[in-house]
């Protein structure tokens, strides 16, 4: 790595307050001369803004040598190019273009769909989606609904706990609550799907046979070695089924507003057109 020249605490300091204009009269009116290649020159203004406020010295020095030294770096790669490239080579006039104006179409379009697009998208569609494509929508992993808790094994109440955990009483779902607002290190409570190996991330849950555990366990107690994890299975799909609408809802969402993008990008482009011939702006010369 080339090494730029170190630069001092007074420098450092100079560097530092240039935005305030404090320099001395030996300074250029660029800044303070930090480094050259060949012709070109860095100047402490040219980085001015590189170094956050509140940096302490020792750390603002570390930045600003190692941003020299990377303009150097740049710069010597970039002058060899230049010695070395032929005039044809050097002329990226076409490229530069063609990437200005893919920016000024993305910008329109964006603005356009920004004013446009109507990304309300009822539950309607989404279930009429959702019953058309059930093809789209098979599952990779196994999911559940589950309720669970993890518990010292030293927590008071375990025994209603558990009973708690497997009933389906509204009474006893908030005694879980509250229960698990002082004594739980952990608690699922929600009804929401999730994915069976994200749960056995979170309890020691041991298994080769998935399919067989859910079809054959509604309530389940693991004993850890200082905690106890109860759960209690709502539901479950199995893998390679059809995915619950629930959790494809946003998804569904997604891609419904996509296709309504899309069509209206497309149908812009054939309005222009159209527009465009009707006032003589366009003609074909092919046959």
């Amino acid at each position: 790595m080339i090494k730029a020249a170190p630069i001092s605490v007074h420098l450092l300091a100079l560097v530092l307050m240039s935005s305030c204009g404090f320099f001395s009269n030996d300074i250029k009116q660029d800044g303070k001369l930090l480094a050259r290649v060949g012709n070109k020159y860095l100047y402490s203004t040219d980085i001015q803004g590189a170094i956050p406020l509140g940096t302490d010295s020792l750390d603002s020095l570390t930045m600003v040598n190692k941003h020299v030294n990377n303009w150097v770096e740049k710069e010597l790669i970039l002058q060899k190019a230049d010695l070395n490239l032929s005039s044809e080579q050097k002329d990226f006039t076409k490229q530069i273009e063609d990437y200005k104006n893919s920016l000024i179409t993305y910008a329109y379009e964006q603005e356009l769909i920004r004013q446009k697009l109507d990304t309300n998208v009822s539950d309607e569609e989404i279930d009429r989606y959702y019953k058309a494509n059930p093809d789209n929508f098979q599952l990779k992993r196994y999911i559940v609904k589950v309720k669970m808790i993890k518990v010292d094994r030293e927590a008071p109440k375990i025994g209603k706990v558990k009973d708690w955990v497997a009933s389906e009483d509204p009474d006893d779902f908030a005694r879980l609550e509250e229960y698990c607002l002082q004594f739980s290190s952990l608690c699922l409570l929600e009804d929401n799907w999730m994915f069976f190996d994200e749960l056995t991330r979170l309890a020691p849950i041991r298994t080769i046979d998935v399919e067989q555990y859910l079809k054959n366990n509604k309530f389940v107690e693991i004993e850890g070695e200082q905690f106890l994890y109860f759960m209690y299975f709502y539901d479950y799909r199995l893998k390679n089924s059809l995915s619950p609408i629930e959790l494809e809802y946003n998804r569904i969402k997604n891609v419904i507003v996509n296709k309504r993008k899309l069509l209206l990008l497309s149908n812009l482009r054939q309005d222009l057109q159209k527009e465009a011939m009707n006032n003589n702006m366009v003609e074909y010369f092919i046959k």
